[in-house]
């Protein structure tokens, strides 16, 4: 388990990416109680949603395309992308370089707990995912 504010600042840390190199702003961010915690970000055409349900310690990170700033159905396959389904299309493709020097834009982080781990390695997957969007959705549509 970990707590709210601690999930929340993980996330922001972790993936500041999203507003530093992909033009996203944090938009939502939604906790209840100590159960499920939902941080958004948001961009003209898409939403990341990074969720977490601290009980059953289950991790969901997903892209969302928006439809005129509509939230799609999370699941509407067509218009909500998993990052576990991304990660498995797109990293075969992917070099070893390619992964490793990504994984270098995060070496200066430190997770302390098996959950912060997660969040690391899903910060990781969604970098390259999101930079390499465009050939995933061609791939899974």
């Amino acid at each position: 388990m970990i707590e709210p504010q601690l999930y929340l600042k993980t996330v922001e840390t972790y993936f500041e990416f999203l507003v530093d190199e992909f033009e996203f702003v944090l938009s939502e961010e939604r906790l209840r109680g100590n159960v499920f915690y939902d941080v958004r970000y948001l961009r003209i055409d898409r939403l990341v949603s990074i969720s977490y349900e601290n009980v059953e310690d289950y991790l969901v990170v997903a892209i969302l395309l928006l439809d005129d700033g509509r939230v799609p159905r999370f699941d509407d396959l067509n218009k909500v992308f998993y990052l576990e389904k991304m990660t498995t299309i797109l990293f075969p493709q992917l070099g070893a370089e390619k992964i490793e020097t990504n994984a270098n834009h995060f070496a200066n982080l430190t997770p302390l707990s098996s959950i912060e781990k997660r969040l690391l390695k899903s910060a990781r997957e969604l970098r390259l995912c999101i930079r390499y969007f465009e050939r995933i959705q061609k791939l899974i549509t």
